[in-house]
């Protein structure tokens, strides 16, 4: 797994492949979930991480947050087949645990990802969902969890979330859904080489930068 993950350029599906196999999760991946499969989705949201962030600078190892991407909805098939989507996040932490002692990284560096994968508050707020304050608690709380800074946990959580979301749009290769999120010039996503991420539509933009001033940031 390991020389997977350091081989240039980095193939998420190899990835994914040794997933499957040397952790014996094939059966959960090519699980259907809405219009989808795991292994599918889990792909189109990895690809996205290439595409648009691959150079960019990370509080932790790139390498680290590529595996994340692709157990970061490893407990979704369970949570939908008992109806009750919202176990998601708690099944991917537990599936995440089982297997930790085979993953190529410390105890500290996976207990990260398990915070970063263990909640879903940036879309929450997005959503409407929650509030602002909520947000603002939830994030500072987990990012003390993380032991890293606030701005360098919602950098994180902000990376995570656009390459997640991105993957529900029509030109990361998926259907087309969740295109109203996201500015597009010529048909493709903006990236802000300055803010190092994906412009939101002006609403979610607006929404996105109000949560930062919130945190300080």
């Amino acid at each position: 797994m390991q020389e997977i993950l350091q081989k240039v350029p980095f193939e998420p599906q190899k990835l994914l492949n040794e997933l499957k196999t040397s952790l014996n999760l094939s059966s959960i991946y090519e699980q259907k979930v809405r219009h989808y499969t795991l292994e599918k989705h889990t792909l189109l949201v990895m690809n996205g991480f290439e595409k648009y962030f691959s150079t960019t600078e990370l509080p932790i190892s790139k390498n680290l947050f590529r595996l994340m991407l692709a157990l970061h909805d490893i407990g979704k098939p369970k949570a939908f087949n008992e109806g009750n989507k919202n176990n998601q996040y708690q099944y991917t932490v537990e599936m995440i645990n089982s297997i930790r002692n085979n993953l190529p990284f410390q105890a500290s560096e996976i207990d990260l990802i398990i915070v970063l994968v263990g909640t879903d508050v940036l879309g929450l707020y997005m959503q409407n969902l929650i509030s602002i304050e909520n947000a603002k608690q939830q994030i500072i709380k987990l990012a003390q969890q993380t032991n890293l800074p606030v701005s360098a946990f919602y950098k994180l959580m902000t990376v995570y979330y656009q390459c997640d979301i991105g993957s529900y749009t029509a030109d990361a290769g998926g259907f087309a859904y969740l295109e109203h999120i996201f500015e597009y010039q010529n048909g493709s996503k903006v990236f802000d080489f300055n803010k190092q991420r994906l412009n939101f539509s002006h609403q979610f933009e607006t929404k996105f930068v109000e949560l930062e001033k919130t945190l300080l940031l």
